[in-house]
């Protein structure tokens, strides 16, 4: 596409609007609240903090992204060449992923076609999950159904390792497995104890034959809800529910009850306690979140506050800075930051970023030192082609083809990409190692705030002493359980209520023939009227198939699957927005989900129906 009729100030808009924030936005900074505690960095020595230094970045102009405008805003024949330049600019700044100009990219549709840009945004910035799912679906969309699968798989593997992605992920992951603990619990003891409850009311008949049946239902409807009436909520019913569920059949009905029991105690506790936790994440520690913009991406104004104003008593502040200050040109800021926070200890990505700082300012031999302290720690491909890169400057060449070969072989797409983005560079360029998400991870966990988050998520599920304790949980399931084991010894066996048996009855109790022949075709036309209604309450009812075929296991994976499909609807869209990072990655994934729980829905209700049909 031609790109040259485009002038700077019509691109200015979405691109600064993620590269650049104005000052304005910044003035709230200054009156940030105090943060609580945070690890305490070696103090920089001479740093002093002044009111000079807090407004640094917010009175200025951002340099990096000012040299990145300058690289995009050159004529260029095509969005293609504008990228590519653009992407030069980033590397010899040390960036191997520019996020924010390839979301504008993703956002604006008059920056071109959405293959190409698509193609452009993965070009910019190829660990950011957004770029490689809108290079997905571009692929696909062409037909390219390999490639495209291809750039899928490999939007997914960039999940765990993107701070933004992997916090929403599991935000709304856990929550759809919280959804699906509940409801396909729930369901199944809810349809097992309603295909009990005729022998129920049978038994009560016996025992009451002077109450009118709806007298009966009314009775047994308020043993179910008792255990809501007295303060355990939803539990409370699910287990009433599961205490009748289990009154009839044989132990794999009981097994299938028990399993349901534990979902519904798993969905309470463990599994709740870590949806409020990535809840919390998603919130928490601002300081660490614009750590990660900052080594990851260009931080806005208040941000880049945020951080100056910590980066005394904060490590991962510290760092962010050091990287900020290396990129601005300020080298002899940023070793002098650099060294303060080095120790026998630090990760390889902080004394590959230090090595950066030391091979600009020219200490050739003190950076391949730190290179090759950092690759012997872990064998990142960065690392490798950074001291590739050190070697080539200090003219070993054999020892540069070795350190490119192994980089090659660790991560051989990434290198691939890496040299094809250098282009015309002819000096050695190095690349900052990002900050981990992990360790980012780490910072952003508050078991307090999680807690308490969790124990107001579970007030309305369960108020009463299970839903404050895992412990009381699974004692009132066992309870529910041995509940249900006297019910059956109560009600006793199970009459064979078939037709065989029914026949047999007739002819060893009926001697006129006229007479057999009536209740012979009485049972038939029953027999014929409850089969309908089974086949019609198996198609109606999720797990309702696999109980009616004596396969309650099979009927719990079916509730299991109707639950799993909606949890993906109701969830399909997320916890909260899509923070960008993830694009139409969850729009590509929803479909392919609910196709598999559909399939999985309809194979074991077909299962349960064939079994059932089979004598």
């Amino acid at each position: 596409m031609d790109c040259s009729h485009l002038r700077p100030g019509f691109l200015r808009g979405p691109l600064l609007a993620v590269l650049v924030l104005a000052g304005s936005t910044a003035a709230g900074a200054g009156a940030e609240l105090p943060l609580g505690e945070t690890p305490t960095a070696p103090p920089l020595a001479g740093a002093v903090e002044t009111p000079e230094l807090r407004l640094l970045d917010l009175g200025q102009a951002d340099p990096v992204a000012d040299r990145l405008w300058q690289a995009w805003s050159q004529p260029a024949s095509s969005l293609r060449e504008r990228v590519a330049r653009t992407r030069r600019a980033g590397l010899s700044l040390g960036m191997w992923n520019l996020e924010g100009p390839a979301r504008a990219l993703l956002l604006d549709p008059a920056l071109g076609s959405p293959a190409q840009r698509a193609e452009a945004a993965a070009l910019l910035a190829p660990d950011l999950p957004a770029a490689r799912a809108a290079r997905a679906r571009s692929r696909m969309d062409r037909g390219e159904l390999l490639p495209g699968l291809a750039e899928l798989l490999a939007a997914l593997r960039a999940v765990p390792e993107h701070l933004e992605a992997r916090l929403w992920a599991e935000a709304t992951l856990l929550e759809a497995a919280v959804g699906v603990c509940w409801l396909g619990g729930l369901l199944f003891l809810a349809v097992a104890a309603l295909l009990g409850l005729p022998r129920l009311v049978r038994e009560l008949a016996r025992l009451h034959e002077t109450l009118p049946q709806a007298s009966r239902l009314a009775m047994v409807a308020c043993l179910l809800l008792l255990p809501a009436a007295l303060g355990q909520g939803l539990l409370g019913a699910a287990l009433a529910l599961a205490a009748l569920a289990s009154s009839s059949g044989g132990w794999s009905r009981q097994a299938a009850v028990a399993l349901s029991l534990a979902l519904l105690v798993l969905g309470l506790h463990p599994v709740l306690d870590r949806a409020a936790a990535a809840r919390v994440a998603l919130a928490a520690d601002p300081v660490a979140l614009a750590a990660w913009s900052a080594e990851n991406g260009l931080p806005d104004a208040a941000e880049r506050a945020r951080l100056r104003r910590r980066a005394d008593r904060d490590p991962l502040a510290a760092r962010a800075v050091a990287l900020r200050d290396k990129r601005a040109g300020r080298l002899d800021a940023a070793d002098a930051r650099f060294r303060s926070l080095l120790a026998p200890d630090s990760p390889p990505e902080l004394l590959n970023n230090a090595a950066n700082v030391l091979l600009a300012r020219g200490e050739l031999a003190d950076a391949i030192a730190l290179y090759q302290e950092a690759a012997a720690r872990a064998s990142s491909p960065i690392v490798l082609f950074n001291l590739s890169q050190a070697y080539g400057r200090a003219v070993r060449l054999d020892e540069q083809d070795q350190a490119l070969a192994e980089a090659q072989s660790v991560d051989p797409t990434r290198i691939s990409e890496l040299t094809a983005g250098l282009g015309a560079i002819s000096a050695a360029v190095v690349v900052d190692a990002p900050l981990p998400a992990s360790r980012v991870l780490a910072r952003l966990r508050d078991p307090q705030a999680a807690e308490q988050l969790a124990a107001g998520l579970r007030l309305w599920l369960s108020p009463g002493a299970s839903g404050r304790s895992a412990l009381a949980a699974a004692l009132a399931a066992l309870a529910a359980l041995c509940l249900g084991g006297l019910l059956r010894w109560w009600l006793g066996p199970e009459d064979p209520d078939d037709l065989y048996a029914g026949i047999a009855r007739v002819l060893q109790e009926e001697t006129d023939s006229a007479g057999r022949m009536r209740q012979l075709s009485a049972i038939r036309s029953r027999q014929a009227r409850e089969e309908r209604l089974a086949v019609a309450l198996s198609l109606a009812l999720p797990g309702a198939a696999g109980l009616l075929a004596r396969r309650p296991l099979l009927g719990l994976l079916s509730a299991l699957a109707f639950a799993a499909g909606g949890a993906l609807v109701w969830l399909r869209h997320g916890v909260l927005p899509d923070p960008l990072a993830l694009g139409c990655l969850p729009a590509l994934l929803v479909p392919a989900a609910l196709g598999a729980a559909a399939l999985l829905y309809t194979g074991t209700t077909g299962m349960a129906l064939w079994l059932r049909e089979r004598p």
